[in-house]
């Protein structure tokens, strides 16, 4: 009960406040983030099942569920709820902000091979997250490099600055353009083509030429953006 308490006060309400305020301040955001936490000088003499992953991390959102009754998580889930969520558990509510929840306990440090494989365990999580997080952003078209990540941090941090608060989020895709904007001659050979299209008298008027030149114009942009490395398309 004492880790349970401790969990729901130092971790739980602010993982909540952090993944709301996510949500509320920034648009076309690319993936959720993982969460991983790491529950130290746990206690030895448990089960060894609760030394894996989901039985350590099941254990705590059980314990946790008395918490819905919080009047600030009790609002959260119900504002889910009224966008259609089925929200019955703490894992659901924070499944809503995040890909993924996961405990992993570590004992202290004077149970050498518990300690070892549980750093290892540790290990391993971090990096399969990371590897998920970067298949979701790449299939998304979303995927930065080190030095894009680094922009785009001082993109939100002047963002936030000059709205003074976090009234306006941040649009992940809008900042993208503002970077590798489409070329200002890329409409006028647009407009030249349909101009082309235009005088050579195809049947069925103004919509017949946008109806047959759609998939053209759509793989123009999409060649464009790609070239340029645009983020979300």
């Amino acid at each position: 009960m004492i880790l349970f308490r401790t969990f729901q006060s130092s971790t739980l309400i602010r993982l909540l406040e952090w993944g709301s305020a996510s949500l509320e301040t920034s648009v076309n955001q690319p993936a959720l983030p993982h969460v991983i936490v790491a529950l130290n000088a746990a206690e030895v003499d448990v089960n060894s099942s609760e030394w894996g992953l989901k039985e350590a991390t099941d254990r705590i959102l059980e314990s946790a569920n008395v918490s819905l009754e919080d009047p600030f998580i009790s609002q959260l889930a119900a504002e889910w709820r009224r966008n259609g969520a089925k929200i019955e558990t703490i894992g659901d509510l924070l499944r809503s902000y995040y890909s993924s929840f996961t405990i992993v306990r570590i004992p202290e440090k004077t149970h050498y091979n518990i300690l070892y494989n549980q750093i290892s365990v540790l290990s391993h999580r971090i990096d399969y997250c990371c590897e998920k997080s970067h298949e979701k952003k790449r299939d998304m078209r979303m995927l930065s490099t080190s030095d894009e990540i680094g922009i785009y941090v001082q993109l939100a941090f002047d963002h936030f600055v000059k709205e003074r608060g976090l009234i306006r989020p941040f649009d992940f895709i809008g900042e993208s353009l503002k970077l590798n904007p489409i070329p200002r001659d890329f409409g006028d050979h647009l407009m030249q083509l349909l101009l082309t299209v235009q005088r050579a008298h195809l049947k069925g008027g103004d919509r017949a030429i946008f109806e047959r030149l759609t998939p053209v114009l759509a793989s123009t942009l999409i060649l464009d953006c790609t070239r340029r490395n645009a983020k979300g398309v």
